[in-house]
């Protein structure tokens, strides 16, 4: 978003409160480039750790912070029914270069810095770093994803053009790459792209202005660069919120390469907002709201049909979940860990047992493929044993209490 009027979404957002859906949220603080960054991380119910699930990026917008972006995509409820972890980044202060205004938001090309050097490329590649690492989380590395709101959606296609390397499909909502950004675009593999836009947006004209280029544009470059059809098929939606003064057409860049997708939803009238999703009220600038679609069901349904193609065959040998047994367990004292004959206990393995909270309550070296631990000296309670090694990550759930003989 670019104009001052929107620093007031801020309190809006603040105030409605971020305690939504049916798991957790945690608020973590991370060191990028010796300066503080913090992310909001959504685990829905049944995560442990014990098995990789997607990840979703979910970018805010330009004046507002992610508390705003929780609120009005909803997505928690997709990533409830649908197992997927959500992160949601909180952006810097960044100089708008077109109306000359600074606020909180991502530094991506169009935008100037403000105050110490950073690179918000590196703070999510040291996100995803710090979900995969944490024992109480796993992260599918071929299915992570990113979407987002106004600047939140520029920052996602940028994504798309400087970290495909990481980044399986991005999608975006209610704005694009400016002229700046699509001349700084040099993507190093092709990649599925989702894109839905309102006609009556009035930070992001239809036909472009000295900022953006027209919102076709964006479909068209990566329908080209995807080696897709020129000319897109066209479904109309079914109208079925008449109340909303919108209507939506999908349009479908068919024939890509490798199974690649473009499509572009484009919401015939509709305003700045995440169709589907919540507005406050009183902001009569970003309607109308179309709710005949949900643009986080949108998103998701798309993104679960890419992985990444260059990582995907390094998923089994990244997790083994189900190759580490232990035994006893549950335990009083002490346990044997065995791994699979092809284990090779030389490449600097190390066995830690982590509670709960993610504190690492027991350490020691893994040298064999059968190896003994007395934990004696480790209180009852649930815990989750890590094995890292050159071959990947073991991960396994324990039960230490005193056991009483029947």
């Amino acid at each position: 978003m670019k104009r001052s009027i929107i620093l007031f979404l801020l309190a809006v957002a603040c105030s409605h409160g971020y305690s939504q859906g049916e798991g957790q949220y945690s608020n973590i603080n991370l060191q990028v480039n010796g300066l503080n960054r913090q992310y909001r991380l959504y685990i829905p119910p049944g995560h442990d750790g014990s098995e990789p699930w997607p990840l979703v990026f979910l970018f805010h917008g330009y004046g507002v912070s992610l508390d705003w972006q929780v609120n009005i995509s909803q997505m928690y409820l997709v990533a409830d029914t649908a197992k997927f972890l959500i992160a949601y980044p909180q952006g810097r202060t960044i100089q708008d270069t077109f109306y000359n205004s600074s606020n909180t938001g991502w530094l991506v090309p169009g935008y100037n810095l403000v105050g110490s050097p950073y690179d918000d490329l590196e703070f999510v590649g040291e996100i995803i770093d710090h979900i995969d690492t944490q024992p109480q989380y796993a992260v599918d590395l071929t299915r992570v994803y990113a979407t987002g709101w106004s600047n939140g959606s520029e920052m996602s296609f940028y994504l798309a053009c400087a970290m495909a390397d990481r980044i399986a499909a991005v999608a975006g909502v209610a704005s694009q790459l400016s002229n700046t950004a699509m001349s700084a675009c040099v993507p190093t593999r092709k990649m599925s792209i989702l894109y839905l836009q309102g006609t009556a947006d009035v930070y992001v004209p239809a036909g472009g202005d000295a900022f953006y280029p027209p919102i076709t544009d964006l479909p068209e470059y990566w329908a080209e660069y995807n080696n897709c059809a020129a000319l897109p098929d066209s479904i109309d939606q079914p109208n079925t919120v008449v109340s909303d003064n919108s209507t939506v057409t999908q349009f479908n860049y068919t024939g890509c390469d490798d199974g690649h997708e473009v499509l572009f939803y484009r919401i015939n009238g509709g305003g700045h907002n995440w169709p589907g999703g919540w507005l406050p009220a009183g902001f009569p600038h970003l309607l109308p709201i179309n709710m005949d679609i949900h643009a986080s069901v949108i998103a998701w349904n798309f993104f679960q049909r890419h992985k990444h193609p260059d990582i995907a065959s390094t998923l089994k040998s990244t997790y083994h979940e189900y190759l580490m047994t232990i035994f006893p367990n549950p335990t009083s004292d002490h346990i044997t860990i065995q791994f699979p004959d092809d284990f090779n206990p030389t490449d600097a393995s190390k066995m830690t047992l982590f509670d709960l909270t993610g504190r690492a309550c027991f350490e020691a070296e893994i040298r064999g493929n059968s190896e003994q631990f007395d934990i004696g000296t480790v209180p009852p309670g649930m815990y989750l044993v890590e094995v890292r090694s050159g071959q990947g990550r073991y991960l396994k759930k324990l039960v230490v209490g005193r056991l009483t003989p029947i």
